[in-house]
């Protein structure tokens, strides 16, 4: 058994892609699927279990939440169920979950970014928070733009959308939150109206991956 974990780490299939974008590397070894992406600026890593003081303070940060979906800080115990939901996945090879956003300079956290499941087959849903001193430089648009024209292309065929190809993409974001939503219509997404959602007006923004 030690000789074939052994073999499998050696045997560790690597991908990459590069571009003016970003570079994104694929590793599968016997612990599942580890993803880094590095931009000019950040390094964006899947998410795993020593993620957890970096996912509470984002999540738990009152002024990143006033306007990401509840409106609200959530607990540290929620926040452990859904770390564990993403590493679950990713220990499956499965690549719709959380990535933690880090500076490159330093390798100080600043936020997260998130490529989930969608509501129907074909579907994923994006999301992004940042916390508040790192807002409006950009780290958002850097990082969301090398997740959609990157890492989305090389995981279009997985077998983790419902049974189908990956066909679209969609996120919401605050009538009155322009820094997220105008990230969106730079990225292409195409606005299709507005939706109640937790009880404030959302737009809704969808992308076909094959427009990328």
């Amino acid at each position: 058994m030690k000789n074939l974990i052994t073999s499998f780490i050696v045997s560790a299939l690597l991908l990459l892609s590069a571009s003016l974008k970003g570079e994104v590397k694929f590793l599968r070894d016997e612990s599942g699927l580890h993803v880094t992406i590095t931009t000019d600026r950040l390094i964006i890593k899947s998410v795993d279990l020593s993620d957890e003081g970096n996912l509470i303070s984002v999540y738990g940060n009152p002024v990143t939440m006033e306007k990401f979906a509840e409106g609200k800080p959530r607990t540290p115990e929620r926040v452990q169920k859904t770390l564990k939901i993403w590493d679950e996945r990713w220990k499956n090879n499965d690549p719709t979950g959380g990535f933690c956003i880090f500076l490159k300079e330093n390798m100080a956290f600043i936020g997260i970014a998130v490529l989930g499941k969608g509501d129907l087959p074909g579907e994923a849903e994006l999301a992004y928070l940042l916390l508040p001193e790192y807002q409006s430089q950009r780290f958002g648009s850097e990082a969301v733009t090398s997740i959609i024209c990157e890492f989305v292309p090389l995981i279009q065929a997985y077998p983790v959308f419902g049974g189908s190809p990956l066909q679209k993409i969609y996120a919401t974001a605050r009538t009155d939150n322009e820094r997220s939503w105008k990230i969106l219509e730079r990225l292409g997404f195409n606005h299709m109206g507005i939706q109640r959602k937790f009880d404030v007006d959302r737009y809704l923004y969808i992308k076909i991956p094959f427009n990328l």
